[in-house]
């Protein structure tokens, strides 16, 4: 059984260059979304993120992973 773990020190999920939400949806033009359509990780572990609490629920909203850990 194999297991795709990545992990991505991104310096802030809500950076304009990281251009991860559009139009309050996941931007497919991203460089995450590709990353995660490229590679199809079990597991994703982002360092750095820089996301306060007060947008966690956008971002669980966006994500396409069923278990999330903050």
């Amino acid at each position: 059984m194999d297991l795709t773990l990545l992990s991505w020190n991104v310096n802030g999920l809500r950076s304009p260059s990281m251009s991860v939400i559009d139009n309050k949806c996941f931007n497919k033009e991203s460089n995450l979304y590709k990353l995660i359509n490229d590679y199809d990780p079990d597991i994703l572990c982002f360092g750095e993120t820089k996301c306060q609490q007060k947008n966690e629920e956008t971002f669980n909203n966006l994500l396409p992973y069923k278990y999330y850990c903050w």
